[in-house]
């Protein structure tokens, strides 16, 4: 789980932007929107959704999150020597835009606590450091400062060391990324959470379609992912993968040179590749009785009904194997009532055993009146007149300005907790242009 996460110097983050998703003391209420830590004595909260107006910056921290999680899978494995790093600072900022972006984040996994975090330019990493919690005490596993590397531990990161002492290092590259290419165990670790922490888009569904039509594959993943279908009422009774598994199935019109390529990936994908995928819905007559199946191409479906399916591999995964997904605009193009049951399998011990996660951003206010968040879930982006974003909760107020019972969603589109866009002048400005 996310404990801690925070951005400075990226895109419109200007300042340092710090997101705990630590329970507040002051919150007593839906208990079950939390998970204990008694080890740690931490209360860390299931899901947290972030509202502000368009282009306040909620998408830009959720890049913040993919761009940390890509760079550190793959600064080592995808950059030579002399390659940039594809950062974005501030650029509003005559200094921001020439210093390096910071990122950090603190996690637990496997029952222990892990801090990690770096600064980093186009040219290289400025620093780096690595913090490991087994029980009480924080340990330093390493600190880098540019080329320099302090108190790089021999015996829980041994074999980090080494590469540090090899000079195998590049200064466009991580040493933890460097130090998972050689199977440092600890690095190793870190890997493995990192792959349990999943950033994907809600606008562009096409990305992680195809992992959900593997799920389907499998008998298993197939049934549940049905359930999960029917549960949303969208009619449909079964999905269908079609397989293209030999030659002749290709058409006889297609280009020579992509049919050579699809026959390659045949070959390597166990002799088959995938050729679409259809919707089955039941017929009726008049009498309401069931007649026969009408089959659907996926692209017949609403847009809607696609990104649900799209999205169900990914939120079915996540609550099976207890990780963290975070999504920029989870409310895009579903019904409000489909948000709040999504996150409502997050919330209950029923539907989320293994205590997941979820994070994303929206514009469905409907949320913050559904009696399904805390105050300590719900933050707000926005940008000020120099065009750089900061974020806060709701639990940031006094607690005699924001009571539990308040109407949350009514005070927000009142402006009460700013996040929302200045339209006084909306009319005002566009009447001179449309005369």
């Amino acid at each position: 789980m996310v404990i801690q996460f925070s951005v400075k110097n990226y895109k419109s983050f200007r300042d340092k932007a710090k997101l705990s998703f630590l329970a507040s003391r002051y919150d007593k209420d839906l208990e079950n929107n939390l998970v204990e830590i008694p080890q740690f004595q931490l209360k860390v909260l299931k899901s947290a959704v972030f509202y502000g107006a368009n282009a306040a910056g909620k998408s830009k921290l959720m890049d913040a999150m993919g761009f940390m999680r890509h760079f550190i899978l793959r600064s080592s494995a995808d950059t030579q020597s002399k390659d940039k790093i594809p950062i974005i600072p501030f650029r509003l900022n005559p200094t921001t835009e020439n210093s390096p972006s910071e990122f950090e984040i603190i996690f637990l996994f496997q029952g222990e606590l892990f801090r990690y975090g770096f600064e980093v330019t186009q040219e290289k990493v400025v620093s780096e450091w690595l913090f490991h919690r087994p029980k009480t005490k924080e340990i330093e596993l390493f600190f880098r400062d540019e080329q320099n590397f302090e108190a790089v531990h021999s015996k829980l990161f041994r074999i980090g060391a080494r590469l540090v002492k090899d000079g195998m290092v590049r200064q466009n590259a991580l040493l933890l990324s460097v130090a998972a290419q050689f199977n440092d165990p600890l690095a190793l670790r870190i890997f493995d959470w990192l792959s349990k922490f999943n950033v994907i888009s809600g606008l562009q569904e096409e990305g992680y379609e195809g992992f959900t039509i593997g799920r389907v594959m499998n008998n298993d993943g197939k049934n549940v992912i049905l359930d999960f279908l029917n549960a949303a009422d969208l009619g449909i009774s079964d999905v269908k993968i079609l397989k293209i598994e030999q030659e002749s199935d290709l058409p006889d019109a297609m280009p020579s040179r992509l049919k050579e390529m699809l026959i390659q990936k045949m070959r390597e994908n166990d002799g088959h590749i995938l050729g679409g995928m259809k919707t089955l819905h039941h017929k009726y007559d008049a009498d309401g009785n069931r007649v026969g199946i009408a089959e659907f191409e996926m692209e017949e479906e609403s847009s809607g009904t696609q990104k649900y399916f799209a999205l169900s591999g990914p939120i079915i995964e996540t609550l099976q194997s207890g990780d963290t997904l975070v999504v920029d605009e989870l409310e895009s193009k579903l019904h409000p009532n489909l948000v709040a049951k999504i996150v409502e399998l997050f919330q209950s011990p029923n539907t989320n055993p293994h205590n997941a996660q979820l994070i994303f951003n929206t514009h469905d206010i409907n949320l913050l009146s559904s009696g399904l968040l805390r105050r300590d879930q719900i933050w707000f982006v926005q940008k000020d007149r120099y065009g750089a974003s900061s974020v806060y909760s709701l639990a940031d107020f006094k607690t005699d300005q924001v009571r539990k019972e308040d109407n949350f969603e009514k005070n927000y589109v009142n402006g009460k907790y700013g996040a929302v866009p200045y339209l006084e002048d909306f009319e005002e400005a566009l009447t001179a242009a449309v005369q």
